[in-house]
């Protein structure tokens, strides 16, 4: 028979990187290495696709080359930090100015390097990135999702015919007893508030919980992944469980009706 691991002995899943770089050989370099190093990879060769492939994708890094075609690095990174404030950016660029540094870092960009540079500094980079993320992050409820033993959630009817059932182990959502696909943070999202029925939860609390930071550089994080909620709830009939409380966050309403 075959022995099941402890959930904390089984291999966490390879970080995922997305570079986003225009010059041919130096992006199929970066992904040789980075591949080489155990890394999950992705590859753009331009900016017009970038918002779509980081939902789709969900990274944990992003490398970002300032001099893209048609949108630069700098607006790509304007645009990433105004939905996702938890993902890793690190810049990439033959402009050695001061000034374009700072520019990136008041942006949201996590760290900057310069072209030419060796592929172990680029790596050291990033690992020393993905180590500081992970440690700012421990107390973040996807670490706790994946370290506990947490309750399984059931809302709406009675408990063999439940609307809404949230499974923390295996990470599922279930509406009607169909299954809907959430992404990692929207997951995060949906079951702190719902662990916390009727309860007021500021941005500040849910973006320490859920993205490991205790403020936000835009309210627009939060509110774009609870748009999405709203609309994956609706879509498959469930009732209006998230509710807005204006100036303040959200509250996840047990008391609404089908």
């Amino acid at each position: 028979m075959k022995k099941t691991l402890p959930r904390d002995q089984i291999d966490p899943p390879a970080k995922r990187i997305l570079v986003i770089e225009d010059d041919f050989a130096i992006r199929n370099s970066v992904e040789f290495a980075l591949r080489r190093d155990g890394y999950h990879v992705k590859t753009l060769s331009s900016g017009e696709t970038a918002l779509a492939t980081v939902q789709s994708f969900d990274p944990d890094l992003i490398l970002l080359d300032i001099m893209l075609p048609v949108k630069s690095g700098h607006e790509i990174c304007e645009e990433l930090r105004q939905i996702d404030q938890s993902v890793i950016i690190i810049m990439l660029s033959a402009l050695g100015e001061a000034h374009d540094r700072i520019t990136g870092l008041r942006l949201g960009a996590d760290d900057y390097v310069s072209k030419p540079f060796s592929l172990e500094e680029l790596l050291e980079r990033v690992r020393a990135n993905l180590r500081r993320s992970s440690k700012n992050r421990s107390a973040t409820v996807e670490s706790r999702l994946k370290t506990e033993t947490l309750e399984l959630l059931r809302y709406g009817a009675d408990v063999d015919e439940a609307i809404l059932v949230i499974d923390p182990i295996k990470r599922e959502v279930t509406i009607y007893g169909e299954h809907i696909a959430l992404r990692a943070k929207e997951f995060a999202l949906l079951y702190t508030l719902a662990s916390r029925p009727d309860e007021v939860l500021s941005r500040e609390l849910l973006s320490e919980e859920v993205w490991g930071h205790d403020h936000l550089q835009s309210s627009r994080t939060i509110d774009v992944h609870m748009r999405r909620l709203r609309a994956l709830l609706t879509q498959h009939n469930a009732p209006k469980y998230l509710r807005t409380v204006h100036g303040i966050g959200y509250r996840f309403d047990t008391g609404v009706s089908t």
